[in-house]
């Protein structure tokens, strides 16, 4: 869900705020060294200050897990507070378009809900890789791609070394065919992170879909919902009498 959200907010840039992708970095790169090049400086800026709300973002978002355990990732109450964080971005982000109808042109409201959008970017780029779920980046569609091939192709390896590096006198082992069940097979991989792609991928058109039919300001409502349903569910399970 988290990476429909990046999705529809990666459409919502390009298609609707100024034609910036907002947590796809490699592609404002591109965007801003070409438009440097054509001497489309309205673009170039924009592209400037999307870099300068997500690295914002994700330096807020490490230096508030930086306490968490590095060696034992997981999604913790101090991960869904800083989800939070982008989600009281995300209705201001959503707010915000009440008092600015001008996308067209470089100005204040502009720029700020492009800082506003890519702060919120960041904070979820930290928040996915501090949980390290097989890999996923929400925000990095080619990192969790490059993930998926790798730990397709490495599964096997993986789990020798894991086994042989593992203290032989934890009772919690006792032979191999036990340890394996503790990582996930090519299949769950494969199915995981392909539906992490499905997912940026639908986010893309379900964002593209309502800027063409209904509204940019209904379009910017979707990514606050979803990361909404994120943060409303982890509180449940985290709040849950275990």
């Amino acid at each position: 869900m988290l990476t429909i959200a990046s999705g529809t907010i990666d459409a919502l840039g390009y298609f609707g705020l100024g034609g910036i992708f907002i947590s796809a970095l490699s592609g404002t790169t591109v965007v801003l060294g070409a438009s440097l090049v054509q001497g489309q400086s309205t673009r170039a800026l924009l592209g400037i200050f999307v870099f300068i709300g997500y690295i914002m973002g994700a330096a807020m978002a490490a230096f508030i897990l930086r306490k968490e355990r590095k060696n034992a990732p997981s999604w913790s109450a101090r991960v869904t507070y800083t989800l939070g964080i982008e989600l009281a971005l995300l209705l201001v982000l959503f707010l915000d378009t009440y008092f600015n109808h001008n996308y067209s042109t470089l100005n204040i409201g502009l720029v700020s809900l492009l800082l506003v959008a890519s702060f919120s970017m960041g904070i979820q780029f930290i928040c996915a890789k501090h949980i390290n779920r097989i890999g996923v980046v929400t925000t990095m569609i080619t990192g969790t791609l490059s993930s998926f091939i790798s730990h397709l192709v490495n599964h096997r390896d993986e789990q020798e070394v894991s086994f042989e590096n593992q203290d032989k006198d934890d009772p919690s082992i006792t032979n191999k065919e036990q340890f394996k069940y503790k990582f996930h097979s090519p299949s769950e991989t494969t199915l995981f992170l392909v539906t992490v792609w499905l997912g940026y991928f639908s986010g893309a058109i379900l964002s593209a879909s309502v800027l063409l039919y209904v509204s940019l300001h209904a379009a910017i409502a979707i990514p606050f919902i979803i990361v909404l349903l994120v943060v409303s569910y982890a509180i449940f399970k985290q709040l849950k009498p275990s």
